[in-house]
C-alpha cells in the first residue's frame, strides 16, 4: 500500500536554513575521507561507487549503508550502487542548489511598496517552480530507477545519518533541523510526481520559463 501524502502541504525550506545547507554540504565536500572511518568495500558486493574514493563518493556510500540499515530488503532494488548515486545526486542537488528567480524587470523598484509586491510575486513563482521541478524529479524515480514509493521514506532519515557520518560533531542540531525540513518538502512534493506518473503514464513535466525539468 502506498505512503498516503499528507493533507497539509510543507511550507518551503526559509532562506536561512537553504544558508545552513549549502553550508553544510560545502564542509561534506571539504571533509577528507581519512577524518572518517569509511570502509566502502562494505557497500554492495556486485558495485562499489568509485575505486578511487573522493568525499562525495564517501558520502554516497554512507547514505547507502544507512539506507541498507533502515531497511535490508531495498539491496534488492539497488544492485547497481554507482547508478543509484546518480539518483541520490540530483535528491541532494535540489535541495543545495535551490532556484533563484530573478527576471530582470524584478531588479529594480520605483517604491517600498512595489518592492513588497514583486517580492511576494517572486517567492510565488519561485515556489511554483520548485514544486514543478520535485514533481518531475519523483516522476522519473517511477520510470527510470525502479523503486517503490514507500522507498522515498527513507531518504531523509539516511541522507542525516550520512550527514552526520561525514560531519561527525560538526553536525550541529541547526543543521540537522534545516535538512530535514527541506526533506520533508523535498519527499512531498516527489510523491505528487511519482503518484501521477504511475497513474497516467510517461510525462514530460515542463516549466514554461526555463523548459524542461533540469535536475539529473
Amino acid at each position: 500500500m502506498p505512503t498516503q501524502i499528507a493533507n497539509e502541504p510543507p511550507v518551503p525550506p526559509s532562506q536561512a536554513q537553504l544558508n545552513v545547507i549549502r553550508d553544510s554540504w560545502e564542509r561534506v565536500l571539504s571533509t577528507p575521507i581519512n577524518n572518517n572511518n569509511t570502509d566502502q568495500s562494505s557497500t554492495s558486493s556486485n558495485s562499489t561507487l568509485s575505486t578511487t574514493p573522493s568525499a562525495s563518493s564517501a558520502f554516497h556510500h554512507a547514505f547507502f549503508e544507512a539506507l541498507f540499515t533502515l531497511d535490508p530488503n531495498l539491496t534488492t532494488w539497488f544492485p547497481n550502487v554507482k547508478r543509484q548515486a546518480r539518483a541520490l545526486t540530483g535528491i541532494v542537488s535540489y535541495v543545495v542548489r535551490a532556484p533563484a528567480i530573478l527576471p530582470v524587470k524584478y531588479k529594480t523598484y520605483k517604491s517600498l511598496r512595489e518592492m513588497h509586491q514583486i517580492q511576494q510575486t517572486l517567492d510565488e513563482e519561485e515556489e511554483q517552480w520548485m514544486r514543478e521541478q520535485l514533481k518531475a524529479l519523483g516522476a522519473r524515480h517511477a520510470v527510470h530507477h525502479q523503486i517503490q514509493i514507500d522507498m522515498l521514506d527513507h531518504v531523509g532519515p539516511a541522507l542525516i545519518s550520512a550527514l552526520y557520518q561525514r560531519l561527525d560533531s560538526e553536525f550541529s542540531p541547526a543543521m540537522r533541523d534545516a535538512w530535514l525540513h527541506a526533506l520533508h518538502y523535498v519527499v512531498y512534493y516527489m510523491k505528487q510526481g511519482f503518484e501521477t506518473q504511475l497513474a497516467t503514464g510517461p510525462v514530460m513535466i515542463e516549466d514554461q520559463t526555463r523548459g524542461a525539468c533540469t535536475i539529473q
